[in-house]
């Protein structure tokens, strides 16, 4: 059962005129199972070099609606250029569509990174390995 109030945090990060990027985050409430991880959980990721500490498992519908399409935006535009098998080419102009899902979760205001991201075919949830961001 899910009783656990939790964020699910997309950051986005956009280039100003000035050239530099900036950081926006999209934070989205979510119930949650959050559960300590298991010592085989632990070993292995130990031996991967990351120290995860928590697994939340969240309903897919609701880790779907903290994904962002970027690309709506047509001030990000591009020149393409397609060149077929016969040599000729084809010049147009495309908007990229970037998928952007969540990479930090923060449960009780201390922030956690999403080292792992797992959905099962078989279940409607999804469960999101978690590490804390010191």
């Amino acid at each position: 059962m899910k009783n656990d109030l939790i964020y699910l945090i997309t950051p986005i990060r956009t280039q100003t005129k000035s050239g530099f990027y900036s950081e926006k985050c999209v934070r989205r409430e979510v119930f949650a199972d959050v559960k300590t991880i298991k010592r085989a959980e632990h070993y292995s990721a130990e031996r991967a070099g990351k120290k995860v500490q928590l697994i939340a498992v969240v309903n897919d519908d609701d880790y779907q609606l903290a994904v962002i399409d970027e690309g709506e935006d047509v001030s990000q535009q591009y020149e393409a250029e397609t060149i077929h098998l016969d040599g000729s080419k084809d010049h147009e102009t495309v908007v990229p569509h970037i998928r952007k899902e969540p990479e930090y979760v923060e449960i009780n205001a201390v922030r956690y990174r999403i080292e792992r991201n797992f959905k099962d075919p078989k279940s409607v949830d999804r469960e999101l390995t978690l590490s804390q961001v010191e």
